[in-house]
């Protein structure tokens, strides 16, 4: 939307066009570029409202299955369940907010500047208990600690591996892998 309104400021204001063609009989340069930009102008709005519609719907899903996590496992915004992943989370909303702000000014719409400014405070407010809890778990040692990982005390099973029988097998798998005698140099 940002170049749209480069050209049609440049094709209004200061008649600079895109083309440096010679127009055709009874078409003034000023029209025909004027007529690019407006076909510029509303490529960039169509294209802006596509986008926008993609990140709704990828929004409504996020915010779909934090809100059915938060139900079904209370102490998820508590301490010991937080990670610094939720990071992520917070570009994807400002980037969602921002293009909903834009779009407000672009349309004039009362509608997109309420959304926009329930967005611009759901991130703002987002990213002050993201970065809270991050400064929290940094001071405490645990930032890096997954708690997803601490079911397994330590025990990671590893599918591929083979199970080790006896002292045997580890003298097979030697061989296996070194086919070659080994010689003694004198």
């Amino acid at each position: 939307m940002t170049l749209g309104n480069v050209v049609r400021t440049l094709a209004y204001t200061y008649d600079v066009g895109l083309f440096l063609t010679v127009p055709p009989e009874g078409v003034s340069c000023s029209t025909r570029i004027q007529r690019v930009a407006e076909a510029v102008y509303a490529g960039g709005m169509v294209t802006g409202m596509v986008l926008w519609g993609l990140g709704l719907c990828w929004y409504i899903l996020a915010f779909a299955m934090v809100v059915d996590h938060v139900l079904k496992n209370r102490d998820f915004f508590f301490l010991s369940k937080f990670s610094v992943g939720l990071w992520a989370i917070t570009f994807a909303i400002g980037v969602f907010a921002t293009a909903t702000t834009t779009l407000a000014s672009e349309l004039h719409s009362p509608a997109f500047k309420v959304l926009g400014t329930i967005l611009s405070v759901q991130v703002a407010l987002h990213w002050l208990y993201v970065s809270c809890m991050t400064i929290y778990k940094a001071c405490d040692g645990t930032i890096f600690a997954a708690p997803e990982v601490a079911s397994f005390e330590g025990k990671v099973t590893v599918r591929w591996a083979r199970e080790r029988k006896s002292a045997e097998d580890d003298r097979d798998l030697e061989k296996a892998h070194n086919p070659r005698p080994s010689v003694n140099m004198p």
